[in-house]
């Protein structure tokens, strides 16, 4: 029997539990409170991007229209520290698109930046979901799916031709790993966000309910019969998750199309003025002083 278990954790799991009537090898880790208030900055101003980062993603979690939307709003440097600079619900998409329509300040009023792209759940409500991003631009469909074989990330066309080929120009989804994602959220609260590296902080202004959705869950860890251990993540309890939906969307989406965006803002910083046709024209040292023909 044990050698037909292989690498099956459940079956491994059932064989220890029944056969050897020992427990089986689970590790449970908790994301507490107190470690996620540690990561809110007391410096940054609630809807205010921290001073070097150039690129905004949001992210709402969708779940039909008899309940709110949740969303949250991410800010991204070119070293890929994050900052939860806004949060909040709304009624409905068209009330998240006025929400987020309006750009957000920068830190020190040294100006302003508008939402780069916007990730909407579409696991739920699918349709709407699809109308909504068909008509608004710089927003994606993206679905959550769990298990160790699936890549973090991958896009997938959703409108194709009548024969199947997909269409060019057509609308996408971003298919995201959660539990991968999930990990690597993870790994980020457990350093200072005042430190080197990659690290996420929040920005000042967050109340308890964004802290209660960001401990929502819980990271258990198993370990199978060749000493691989696998991650997966369940509710503790009954409180709402939806705030940390969000922030694994907006993590995905940040560290796909982040690069991306920041590289394109800053070849247009560094390109020259337009100078005017007659400038360029213009004669200069001892011709100066002669008529126009």
């Amino acid at each position: 029997e044990w050698l037909q278990i292989g690498h099956d954790t459940s079956k491994l799991q059932v064989f220890i539990n029944s056969g050897l009537a020992e427990p089986f090898k689970q590790k449970t880790v908790d994301v507490q409170a107190e470690a996620m208030i540690k990561l809110i900055d007391r410096g940054l101003p609630i809807a205010t991007v921290p001073d070097g980062f150039e690129f905004v993603v949001v992210a709402a979690d969708c779940h039909g229209v008899r309940y709110n939307i949740r969303y949250v709003a991410v800010a991204v440097d070119e070293s890929y520290r994050m900052a939860i600079i806004d949060y909040g619900e709304v009624a409905s998409l068209a009330s998240l698109g006025d929400r987020i329509g309006s750009p957000y300040l920068r830190e020190g009023g040294a100006g302003e930046i508008g939402v780069d792209m916007v990730a909407v759940d579409a696991g739920y409500d699918t349709t709407s979901v699809y109308d909504y991003c068909r008509v608004t631009p710089g927003t994606m469909p993206v679905f959550g799916r769990t298990g160790k074989t699936y890549r973090p990330t991958d896009i997938r066309p959703v409108e194709k031709y009548p024969n199947g080929k997909p269409m060019a120009a057509g609308m996408k989804a971003m298919m995201i790993n959660t539990d991968r994602w999930k990990d690597y959220i993870f790994n980020l609260m457990t350093m200072s966000w005042d430190g080197h590296g990659q690290y996420i902080r929040i920005a000042d202004g967050a109340g308890a309910d964004l802290i209660e959705s960001l401990t929502a869950e819980k990271r258990i860890e198993k370990t199978d019969t060749a000493g691989r251990v696998t991650t997966t993540w369940r509710p503790k309890g009954t409180t709402k998750n939806h705030y940390w939906d969000c922030l694994v969307y907006a993590t995905a989406m940040a560290k796909w199309w982040g690069p991306q965006v920041i590289s394109h803002k800053k070849q247009i910083k560094r390109r020259r003025p337009a100078v005017d046709k007659r400038q360029r024209l213009r004669r200069g040292g001892f011709l100066d002083d002669l008529p126009e023909l």
